[in-house]
């Protein structure tokens, strides 16, 4: 059974607004709400570099393109794009209305991929190039959740009145994934292959198969209930296991297959905020509400 080897690497008391992994290092990125990217060197323990973002000051939600290279900015509902490269805003997307929630889908043939954004207006895709569109006109519920899988096919969408689909834009198919209790999914993980999807309403945390779901299994194969209310989900790179932060501070490593092999690996002061596994899965990153950074080395 997996354990956790937890250190705190930042307690800036600065609120996060994102994680962010090096794929060629190991070096984490973290993005503070008041407007500062700080660098540390996990296996050194140490900050390696720091700079201003004034993006980042009062976002809400941090999202980043396949490559790294624009982070999308929601606050107070607007959206700013950032080219980390250049540190600098690039034109906004037309978008009408407030952010609900946003993505990106990865995209082979665009290293950068497209930004989607779900609103009052539906859905709209933005790409790096300066291109945008409706892609589906829906003002039905406001939306909870929304992710895409690692392979840039499926978009998962949670409404906030209970329902959750999974659509394939290519071939216009879409399945709607079944639960018991109607609470809105508020956080979705997706398996590296996108074979598995997770989604967490409150306490509760399902897993469904896409392959089954689109072939008339729509139920969720995997239920389990936990002692608190899920802040975060992230699927371990290459494999099926789930780190599940919640708002009690607690941190769970859950093999998300028949019973659920689990272990209790740690407990933080204060809600889990992010959570980020680094490329090779070796370390998972968590950041909590009060601004404390965690790295976590995962121990068989």
């Amino acid at each position: 059974m997996e354990t956790l080897v937890c250190k705190c690497i930042l307690d800036a008391q600065e609120p996060v607004a994102g994680l962010r992994w090096e794929a060629c290092r190991p070096v984490l990125h973290v993005f503070q709400k008041a407007g500062r990217e700080v660098l540390i060197d996990v296996p050194h323990d140490s900050v390696c570099g720091s700079r201003k973002i004034t993006a980042l000051e009062g976002s809400e939600q941090l999202e980043w393109s396949p490559c790294c290279r624009y982070g999308a900015v929601a606050r107070d509902g607007r959206l700013a794009v950032w080219n980390s490269e250049k540190n600098k805003l690039v034109p906004s997307p037309p978008f009408s209305g407030a952010i609900e929630r946003m993505a990106w889908r990865p995209n082979p043939q665009d290293s950068e991929g497209e930004l989607w954004l779900a609103g009052p207006m539906g859905l709209a895709v933005w790409s790096a190039e300066g291109d945008y569109r409706i892609a589906c006109k829906d003002s039905g519920s406001e939306t909870a959740a929304l992710a895409w899988d690692p392979t840039g096919t499926y978009l998962a969408r949670a409404c906030k009145r209970g329902g959750v689909h999974v659509w394939n834009p290519r071939t216009n198919q879409q399945a709607r994934l079944e639960r018991d209790g109607d609470y809105p999914i508020r956080e979705f993980g997706w398996s590296s292959r996108g074979a598995l999807l997770a989604g967490a309403a409150t306490n509760s945390l399902f897993v469904w198969s896409i392959a089954a779901a689109f072939h008339g299994k729509p139920q969720a194969r995997f239920v389990r209930r936990l002692n608190a209310p899920v802040s975060r989900l992230a699927y371990r790179p290459g494999s099926n296991m789930l780190a599940v932060g919640r708002i009690d501070g607690g941190l769970e490593l859950l093999r998300a297959v028949g019973n659920g092999e689990a272990s209790k690996c740690a407990q933080l002061d204060c809600a889990v905020s992010h959570v980020a596994w680094s490329p090779h899965g070796k370390h998972v990153a968590v950041a909590t509400s009060l601004g404390q950074v965690h790295t976590m080395r995962v121990c068989t």
